[in-house]
């Protein structure tokens, strides 16, 4: 009888179950769109968009997912929702 788990690596995680968490610092109402890597998982963000009706925070998560390859919808705001810092989770 053959083990069903035969041939796979018991170690490695799926691409998609891979998440990052970065820190990012964000500057709304920006009068240009800049975002610089700080650290190993910091970043600082300027975004043309105002801190009103989420807006600022929906062009940071596309920012970081772009940054990362990632499609818009794997960056989600873990905390900072209503903060200058934020922390945010991608799925990889």
């Amino acid at each position: 009888m053959r083990d069903i788990n035969d041939g796979v690596e018991k170690d490695r995680v799926p691409a998609s179950q891979t998440t990052t968490s970065v820190r990012v610092k964000v500057t709304p109402g920006a009068s240009k769109e800049v975002f610089t890597k700080v650290g190993e998982n910091s970043f600082e963000a300027f975004v043309r968009e105002p801190a009103q009706k989420n807006m600022a925070n929906r062009r940071v998560c596309e920012l970081v997912a772009i940054y990362y390859g990632a499609p818009p919808e794997a960056a989600r705001i873990k905390t900072g929702h209503r903060s200058r810092n934020k922390i945010i989770n991608v799925k990889l």
